[in-house]
């Protein structure tokens, strides 16, 4: 009886507790692709011989995500740009990248330090990507572009749009 309900039968704690629970998944589902991206750039450029963990830590997650683009270009490319096979294309990229994980987990430094250092550097760009897109360009083709490959599960031509054809593995991002 301490919280009245609006007259829609609504608490007035429901919409906070939408958005809070927005905010987390969608803030979760960040840091783990750039995780994923990371990881993946980190076991590449330890097989090429970057020995210099200042140049690995500075380029991995940038190589990752490039790799994470091309896999969903290439998937779309194919027509297999389904949930389950993205998903299993992860999981199998972090099975290849086992050894870089353990590696990871298996240091030994002040514990949280470069954690707490690289998440107040990272936190406020991850919350400003959750700002709802309102530019041109974004709202014109780059975001069509995704919710078409999304829905039809492959690249596809789109005629109706500004530019139909476009550098379509850059807008596999926002897949």
């Amino acid at each position: 009886h301490l919280i009245r309900r609006q007259p829609n039968g609504m608490s007035p704690l429901e919409p906070l507790l939408d958005t809070t629970s927005f905010l987390a998944a969608h803030l979760a589902s960040l840091i783990a692709v750039g995780a994923s991206a990371w990881v993946f750039g980190e076991t590449v450029l330890r097989r090429l011989g970057v020995e210099s963990p200042e140049r690995r830590w500075a380029l991995a997650g940038a190589l990752g995500w490039g790799l994470i683009l091309q896999a969903l270009g290439f998937l779309g490319f194919l027509g297999l740009l389904e949930r389950w096979v993205v998903l299993g294309l992860l999981a199998l990229g972090h099975l290849l990248c086992l050894g870089t994980w353990q590696s990871i987990f298996a240091r030994r430094r002040r514990p949280g330090s470069t954690l707490a250092t690289s998440s107040l550097i990272s936190v406020p760009f991850l919350v400003m990507t959750l700002y709802p897109p309102t530019g041109f360009d974004a709202t014109v083709y780059h975001l069509p572009y995704a919710q078409a490959f999304v829905e039809a599960g492959r690249l596809e031509f789109l005629p109706d749009l500004r530019f139909p054809v476009f550098p379509q593995v850059g807008d596999m991002g926002f897949v």
